[in-house]
């Protein structure tokens, strides 16, 4: 029974109860805990949805209540997690019970959850069960605050792309899925950052879980460097000479660290976004992008990756003497520039990018 408690504890959220002589009361879980009551919701543990189910008839609001949120992750709800792990069991039993799949808690439903984690057989059933394909959802709960830093709410394609969940985006494309769909936001709203499918695409922000272990749930989709994503995107016309966030694709892509995604680029597109077109709009090539990338192990960008990035765009053409549109200068002196603006430079960039005396 230790594991049906303990799940008891998390699914029910704040203040609620099973009627049952066994349930312990309710306290803050540890991670343990977590790992052990997931198994609930995990594809793998197919045994335990009747368990699951007589929790649900024991009391069919546990469906409707917000997760505990536990070491400051996002509150959630049991569909949520249903989604995650591609449990479509779980998923049926929720809806059954009065649990709506538009409900967005922090930004996300059920069908951004399933596109993030590449559960493909959760994400048709709710596309096949009435879910538009680009649905933003509906706030769940306004006094949990929104995540939201975008011109527009993000989009169920917009985290299959980002993640490199192929078949994610190929299932939602073929719903009619928008890379940038219409939006108008609300009346009162602050500047934000662009959006789109192709922007997740090139931001690939599956590489940042590249080696972490994840409790349970579907193997993630991802391919090196979203090279079958960005196929994918170009075949439904995305146009890569257009500017994303007033950069070059290629510019784009190194700036957010996605030296996989640049590089994949560069292999398969030299040709039409070469290393020394400048973008008009910033005037940068790609040497003087990644001159002014940071090295942050954090997010993804060790000092070795930064290199072989340099070295990838020296083999593609780029050098490091002076170049760029309006005044040119050289990468090294475009580094030392813009350190009044992201603060001090790894020394040993400055040194890589230094031009090498004759």
């Amino acid at each position: 029974m230790r594991i049906i408690n303990l799940a008891v504890v998390v699914v029910l959220g704040l203040g609620g109860s099973v009627r049952s002589e066994e349930t312990p009361p309710p306290r803050r879980t540890t991670n343990e805990d977590v790992a052990l009551a997931r198994t609930l919701l995990d594809k793998k543990a197919p045994e335990a949805i009747e368990e699951f189910r007589k929790l649900l008839k024991a009391d069919p609001t546990l469906a409707t209540r917000p997760t505990i949120v536990i070491d400051g992750r996002s509150a959630g709800l049991i569909i949520h997690t249903a989604a995650e792990y591609d449990h479509l069991e779980a998923l049926k039993l929720s809806m059954e019970c009065g649990a709506d799949p538009r409900w967005r808690m922090r930004g996300v439903t059920a069908l951004h959850i399933c596109a993030e984690n590449n559960a493909t057989r959760c994400l048709k059933y709710l596309l096949d069960h009435g879910m538009a394909a680009d649905d933003y959802g509906v706030e769940f709960d306004k006094h949990i605050p929104e995540r939201q830093s975008f011109s527009r709410p993000e989009t169920a394609l917009d985290h299959a792309a980002g993640f490199g969940n192929v078949e994610c985006v190929k299932i939602l494309l073929a719903a009619g899925a928008e890379i940038e769909p219409a939006y108008v936001p609300p009346p009162v709203t602050k500047p934000t950052r662009d959006n789109s499918a192709w922007y997740w695409a090139l931001r690939d922000v599956g590489r940042l879980r590249v080696g972490i272990t994840r409790l349970a749930g579907p193997p993630l989709g991802r391919t090196r460097g979203n090279g079958a994503v960005i196929e994918l995107l170009l075949e439904h016309g995305v146009d890569l000479q257009a500017p994303v966030e007033n950069m070059g694709a290629l510019e784009k892509a190194i700036s957010l660290g996605s030296f996989e995604v640049a590089t994949y680029l560069l292999e398969n597109y030299n040709d039409q976004i070469g290393p020394l077109a400048a973008n008009p709009a910033r005037g940068s090539t790609a040497m003087q992008t990644l001159a002014c990338r940071s090295v942050n192990e954090s997010y993804g960008s060790t000092f070795e990756q930064w290199d072989e990035m340099r070295k990838t765009l020296l083999k593609y053409g780029a050098h490091l003497g002076p170049q760029g549109a309006g005044r040119p200068e050289t990468p090294y002196d475009r580094a030392v520039r813009n350190t009044t603006i992201i603060g001090p430079i790894d020394p040993r960039v400055l040194a890589a990018l230094k031009v090498p005396s004759k």
